[in-house]
């Protein structure tokens, strides 16, 4: 019996090293994860925003309602600066974020002004004492 070529031992294959240089650098990584982030985050932003700018007037909702939006708007007020951060950073080094990040600080300055709304309804209407910058707003 003697060796025919039809006994063959299949041993997996080893991949070659890659090169240092071969894929993408670890910034160019980053900055795709740092983008996906932002998008994610700015779906997000957008949906809450949209939810809290969705309110009637404050005097025609149910308590149920008024807890809902008073929440939405607090959640939108507390993401949109830390989104903006992140687009800003983005927009230093890439064009098309900069209309993102315009377009998220008007959403914030209308959002300011909803909060405020907010913020004297719950205060008058409501009398809830609110701690905003350390002084209790009541009179």
């Amino acid at each position: 019996m003697g060796y025919d070529g039809a006994a063959h031992q299949f041993q997996l294959h080893r991949p070659k090293p890659t090169k240092r240089g071969s894929g993408p650098s670890r910034r160019i990584r980053r900055r795709r994860s740092l983008k996906l982030i932002a998008r994610s985050d700015l779906l997000q932003f957008l949906a809450v925003y949209r939810e809290a700018m969705r309110c009637p007037e404050f005097i025609h909702c149910t308590p149920d309602e008024l807890k809902h939006y008073f929440r939405a708007i607090d959640t939108a007020s507390q993401q949109g600066p830390q989104l903006l951060v992140k687009l800003n950073s983005l927009a230093s080094s890439d064009q098309s974020w900069r209309r993102y990040a315009k377009a998220v600080q008007l959403k914030l300055k209308t959002l300011g002004y909803q909060q405020a709304d907010a913020n004297l309804f719950r205060r008058n209407c409501l009398g809830e004492v609110l701690n905003m910058g350390g002084q209790d707003n009541v009179f």
